[in-house]
C-alpha cells in the first residue's frame, strides 16, 4: 500500500473554479520591475504633421465642400487650406458651415475647437475674400449657433 501511495505523483493545486469550468489557471505577469518598456524612435514619438507657423491664417474646412473657388479665396487673403485631421491641431480658423449645412460634430471640428475659438460661417471666408484682407470673425462665429446646438 504503502509503495503505491508514494509511486503516485500530485500535479500541483490549481484553482478548482478554472478547473471545473474547463479553463487554464490566469497566467502570472513579471513584478514591473522585470518588465521591458517599448522604446519608440525619434520619428515615433516626433508631433503630428506640422505647418509652418509663418503668420500666415491656416483654414480647416469641415462639414462643407471644398472646391477651386473656395481654394481662390483663402488664397486671396493669404492664408493656408489644411486638409487632412493630422492637420487640424494647426488651424487658426475653422469654417464649419454654410448656407446648405450646419456645424456638425466631425473630427476636425472636434480638433479645432480644442486649438481656436475661431470657428465660423463660410460667409466670412467670402467676405474676407472680397475685402482681400481677414476680416474680423466675430459677426460669423459658429459657436452661439442654437440651432446647430439640438
Amino acid at each position: 500500500k504503502n509503495l503505491a501511495k508514494s509511486s503516485l505523483k500530485r500535479e500541483p493545486k490549481s484553482s478548482s473554479k478554472a478547473k471545473k469550468r474547463g479553463r487554464s489557471p490566469i497566467p502570472t505577469s513579471p513584478p514591473p520591475s522585470t518588465r521591458k518598456r517599448a522604446r519608440l524612435t525619434p520619428a515615433e514619438s516626433m508631433p503630428i504633421k506640422s505647418t509652418p507657423n509663418d503668420g500666415r491664417p491656416r483654414l480647416m474646412i469641415t462639414g462643407v465642400k471644398t472646391g477651386p473657388r473656395i481654394q481662390q479665396m483663402i488664397e486671396q487673403i493669404g492664408g493656408v487650406l489644411l486638409d487632412s485631421v493630422e492637420e487640424a491641431i494647426n488651424a487658426t480658423y475653422v469654417i464649419a458651415g454654410d448656407d446648405n449645412s450646419t456645424l456638425r460634430r466631425t473630427p476636425k471640428l472636434m480638433i479645432g475647437l480644442c486649438r481656436t475659438s475661431n470657428i465660423v460661417h463660410m460667409d466670412w471666408l467670402k467676405k474676407s475674400a472680397r475685402a482681400g484682407e481677414i476680416l474680423d470673425c466675430n459677426d460669423y462665429l459658429l459657436v452661439n449657433d442654437t440651432a446647430a446646438e439640438k
